[in-house]
């Protein structure tokens, strides 16, 4: 019989804190540096596609993938 314990991890993922951490990383880059995020493995379960629209809201204009079978 399964552990109570054993389905019970999860994960958030915080709008605010995501854009605030790439708007703090952007000022220690410069604005002449342009960002990538890299979304693997369906972004580790939290799908590819929610993760990269808080991307590009943050201003992310280009992707990447670990294969091209993720692409």
């Amino acid at each position: 019989m399964a552990s109570f314990f054993q389905y019970t991890t999860w994960v958030e993922i915080s709008r605010r804190a995501y854009l605030h951490n790439l708007q703090a990383f952007r000022r220690l880059v410069g604005p002449a540096v342009e960002l990538t995020t890299v979304i693997k493995a369906n972004a580790y379960g939290h799908g590819w596609k929610p993760i990269a629209a808080l991307a590009r809201e943050g201003g992310i204009r280009s992707f990447a993938v670990h294969s091209l079978a993720e692409a």
